[in-house]
């Protein structure tokens, strides 16, 4: 059975809708419950068409052990399933999971994203998730569990900034036999440990040291073994010593390197002999170091949680009101020279990842004012400083809800415009100048979705590159078959202009469509769109775009009687959508400030929208000036509503042309 064929199908209460992961004996699924009604991810095993009888009985028997060991895993950090259970499609058995659907990406993707920004973790935030992943392996370890597949791939960011450890799918039970074939490894050959590689009998170490590989990943941005194939990745982990953390980050101390000698020790008894052992001493390291530091992020704040509204910060622990669903492990006390968990619960009351990580000692907050918080330092311009809360820094993503703001209101000014355009085109006694700006704020209206779409898609953590592809297709076909049908009168007389409105009606609908799959309500990344670069980028071109206008403005008022170039109007457009200066103002953007591909995209856009209408004022002003050598001005001056559509639409080129160019220079710099 294919994947994709499950696609549209319900099981149980469970509808699938697509596909967000998949791998060699099955996928996972986005799917809607009906009862309740919620958003859950579902996991299917669905073994290969050439899997033999034994090997599927093997697959199953592992399945359904993963929903027993889940389900006994009460722990914050831990991922819950909602439901086990088994049916048959198309004449094949499959079992699936249904489980919550975490909205905020996994640690690979946000490692990921910190290689490209060029950065490090700060090392706060890399005892805050350690200390997380420990405290759910001891658990988990206590009652007899060996996860054996620990990567970043497999720990999600809950929208409240905690990690949760998933995937118990190759897990091995103390008091229940293995279901692995001798010779067969289970695992992922990078974070392996060596007797994971070279036998079966393997214990709670073997987890600690894939803690390790991901504490060498999260302080360095790479693991320490790697190669062109697994079997490469095993060779060097069994015969080479361990590289050095200080070959990439000679800034870290001795002590945080002891830490990462002893977690990758290839000698199980050379290891640490608990996780909490382990982030104990990592986190005492980095506090033994921190007071050396001269530089970097002083506050070490946590901003991988989503935005709420913190309260005032005392000299007492901040705390906010415990959850609805009260936390399934009760707090354990800190023993005497012990390290509490990051996100260490008391009775009635919540630590949050970003307030624990600013405390030192464990568990208080330095004293500041009410309704303060310290900046870090060195404090830069493009970090956002607001009351009651620390400074943002521009080096860490900050997450919040997503609220669907831009399909709402792209939705109601799609709404109110479509009057107009009807208006433009059906009445029978417009002229050829008002029916060439009816067909103009229809392609406009597409332009405005395209933006609305770049403007969300670059903040999501989900592909959603075909939408964006296919409502460009559509945007760019839609204008010309309408114009075909306007200017040539394919059909009877009197339809053409019926037929345009449709087709131009059609496409608008089928972009909202795409923008509603874009926009939903999930965790976002928060981009602020950087003001003063975005003026002054909006500078860098203003003078050869203004030209370039004042010779393309007569394009738009200047035809020969009894005709319609909207075929040439197009031309003008696309003329200046390739040549418009906005690399410059993008570049200006981009090394006035350090920020995210999200920022960059969006000020870029806004420096490009600043340009065009810019430029068209100054292209007006010329005209009007040296109104007797114009031949437009005679136009201008009859209708101004014919200047603001022009306006509106040339800047939502500028806006599109904005972001295409920080997208091509992400893609060239990631090829770099």
């Amino acid at each position: 059975m294919d994947v994709k064929e499950l696609i549209g199908v319900t099981l149980g209460t469970c509808t699938f809708e697509r596909i967000i992961g998949h791998g060699g004996m099955g996928a996972v699924y986005l799917a809607q419950q009906s009862r309740p009604v919620r958003t859950v991810a579902v996991k299917v095993l669905i073994p290969g068409n050439n899997t033999e009888v034994e090997q599927k009985d093997v697959f199953l028997a592992r399945f359904r052990r993963e929903a027993d060991t889940i389900a006994k895993l009460e722990h914050k950090n831990i991922l819950p399933i909602y439901e086990y259970d088994e049916a048959v499609v198309e004449q094949e058995r499959v079992a699936y999971l249904v489980m919550p659907f975490i909205r905020g990406g996994t640690l690979r993707e946000r490692i990921d994203d910190t290689n490209r920004s060029g950065s490090h973790f700060d090392l706060k935030l890399v005892v805050s998730y350690i200390s997380q992943v420990a405290d759910a392996l001891d658990y988990a370890h206590g009652l007899g569990v060996v996860h054996r597949d620990i990567k970043p791939g497999n720990l999600l960011f809950h929208l409240d900034g905690r990690l949760l450890l998933g995937d118990f799918g190759i897990v091995r039970l103390k008091a229940m036999p293995g279901l692995t074939s001798v010779g067969i490894f289970l695992g992922t050959a990078e974070y392996a440990s060596p007797e994971q590689i070279s036998t079966n009998e393997i214990d709670f170490r073997s987890d600690i040291y894939s803690l390790g590989i991901i504490l060498f990943e999260l302080l360095t941005g790479s693991v320490p073994y790697a190669g062109p194939n697994a079997f490469a990745v095993m060779a060097k982990k069994m015969h080479d010593p361990l590289p050095s953390i200080k070959d990439s980050r000679p800034d870290l101390s001795p002590a945080i390197e002891a830490v990462v000698v002893k977690a990758l020790a290839k000698n199980p008894a050379d290891r640490y002999q608990s996780a909490s052992e382990m982030a104990a001493e990592l986190q005492a390291a980095v506090e033994s170091g921190h007071s050396l530091r001269l530089t970097g992020d002083g506050n070490n704040i946590d901003l991988t949680v989503a935005e709420r509204p913190w309260g005032a910060v005392s000299s007492m622990v901040a705390t906010v009101p415990a959850p609805s669903i009260p936390p399934a492990q009760p707090a354990r006390p800190v023993p005497p020279g012990g390290v509490a968990s990051p996100l260490q619960q008391q009775q009635g009351q919540w630590q949050w990842p970003s307030q624990v990580q600013a405390q030192s000692p464990v568990g208080v907050l330095q004293a500041f004012p009410a309704g303060y918080a310290a900046p870090s330092y060195p404090y830069r311009p493009q970090d956002q400083l607001h009351p009651g809360r620390a400074a943002i820094s521009a080096d860490v993503k900050q997450y919040r809800e997503g609220k669907r703001l831009f399909y709402g209101i792209t939705a109601l000014i799609a709404l109110l415009t479509q009057f107009i355009i009807f208006i433009f085109l059906l009445s029978k006694d417009n002229t050829v100048l008002v029916v060439l700006l009816g067909m103009l704020l229809g392609c406009g209206l597409n332009f405005l979705i395209l933006g609305a779409m770049g403007f969300t898609a670059v903040v999501r953590n989900r592909p959603v590159r075909k939408f964006v592809m296919r409502a460009v297709i559509i945007a760019i076909i839609a204008p010309v078959l309408s114009g075909a049908f306007i200017a040539y009168g394919v059909v009877s007389p009197g339809s053409p202009h019926l037929i345009a409105y449709i087709v131009l009606l059609v496409s608008n609908l089928y972009l909202m469509r795409q923008l509603g799959r874009i926009d939903a309500k999930e965790q976002v990344e928060v981009a602020p769109i950087l003001w003063r670069p975005a003026v002054a980028g909006a500078m860098t071109g203003l003078l050869p775009l203004t030209i370039m206008m004042i010779f393309a403005l007569p394009a738009f008022f200047v035809y020969p009687r009894n005709s319609l170039p909207w075929l040439d109007v197009l031309g003008v457009l696309f003329i200046i959508f390739i040549g418009i200066p906005t690399p410059g103002a993008m570049m200006a953007v981009w090394l006035s400030a350090k920020m995210s591909f999200a920022t960059l995209s969006r000020s870029s856009a806004i420096a490009g929208m600043l340009m065009f209408v810019g430029a068209f004022l100054l292209g007006i002003l010329w005209n009007v000036i040296f109104s007797s050598h114009s031949a437009i001005f005679s136009h201008l001056n009859q209708s101004w509503i014919a200047l603001l559509i022009i306006a509106s639409v040339l800047s939502l080129v500028g806006a599109l042309r904005g972001m295409l160019d920080a997208w091509i220079c992400r893609r060239f710099l990631k090829k770099k």
